[in-house]
């Protein structure tokens, strides 16, 4: 039922998408307050539309669609599977676990491409994964000259690595 209720919205945000950019071409505000208006007050359509709400409101818009469509569903599986541990057979408990599993592919599949405006979600997961790595560089490049103090990095690396960019530094010195 998850798997449906994915594809469903990520045929719903491509619509959405859709819409927004014909919307943004239109010059007037009133008009594009008109059209974003008409729109189905369903919270997955107004959270994900470029409508300006006020910021309460698209917070709990936000909120109100991350609980409902993404930590129910995987917490509910959870839930069933701790809550029937002590009945299971261990072959049930691996089907629950497969079940868990593939629920959380599904949400890595779907998830990129309901949030990327052009469909294409392995832009928008490169995109997430270059800023956790520059996060993390930043949180370590405090920390690094106290790391090389106690983990001797060799001088050609450091010499090498100055005209790269931080994720490729970051794994050459891990590697």
């Amino acid at each position: 039922m998850h798997f449906n209720l994915l594809l469903q919205l990520g045929l719903l945000s491509d619509k959405i998408h859709r819409f927004d950019d014909a919307v943004a071409t239109l010059e007037e505000t009133d008009t594009r307050e008109h059209y974003y208006s008409r729109l189905f007050s369903f919270a997955f359509t107004q959270a994900l539309s470029g409508r300006r709400h006020f910021w309460f409101l698209k917070f709990l818009l936000t909120l109100m669609v991350w609980i409902t469509i993404i930590w129910l569903p995987l917490f509910l599986l959870i839930g069933l599977q701790v809550g029937f541990l002590a009945y299971h057979s261990e072959d049930i408990l691996f089907w629950q676990r497969f079940a868990i599993g593939l629920d959380l592919v599904f949400l890595a599949i779907f998830w990129p491409i309901i949030r990327s405006r052009d469909g294409n979600g392995l832009v928008w997961i490169m995109q997430i994964a270059r800023n956790i790595i520059s996060g993390l560089m930043t949180c370590l490049s405090p920390i690094r000259s106290w790391i090389s103090w106690w983990l001797p990095i060799p001088h050609e690396i450091i010499l090498s690595t100055q005209a790269m960019q931080p994720t490729k530094i970051f794994w050459k010195i891990i590697l």
